[in-house]
């Protein structure tokens, strides 16, 4: 999350994803670049070079405002629904399982992800 009104937040935003992905380890996580107030007339970033900065990392990007409640609701559906579209990804994982006869068998177990 950046803000539009703030050109470093924006700058700072190659720094804090290359802090997740170092932090995140192997996991996946879901990730939405969010531009916070939009609507203001002190605006510095303009949306053009946000979505192009975020599509160079690949990522969805949305703008809200919380003063005028403008986006909020629906960016944060956008980022659940990629939480859940990576969970679903890495739900389950194969593993064997060696009974007690000697016999070795192919079990599902659920794999269970950190959503924070």
């Amino acid at each position: 999350m950046y803000n539009v009104c703030n050109t470093k937040s924006l700058e700072h935003m190659e720094l804090w994803l290359s802090d997740l992905d170092t932090f995140i380890s192997n996991s996946s996580c879901a990730k939405l670049l969010v531009g916070t107030n939009c609507t203001s007339p002190q605006r510095t970033v303009l949306s053009s070079v946000a979505r192009r900065y975020a599509d160079s990392r690949d990522l969805p990007y949305a703008e809200v405002d919380s003063t005028h409640f403008y986006n909020v609701i629906e960016s944060l559906k956008q980022l659940v629904e990629l939480a859940i579209q990576d969970v679903t990804s890495t739900i389950t994982t194969t593993s064997s399982t060696i009974r007690p006869s000697g016999k070795k068998e192919e079990t599902t177990s659920p794999k269970f992800v950190c959503l924070c």
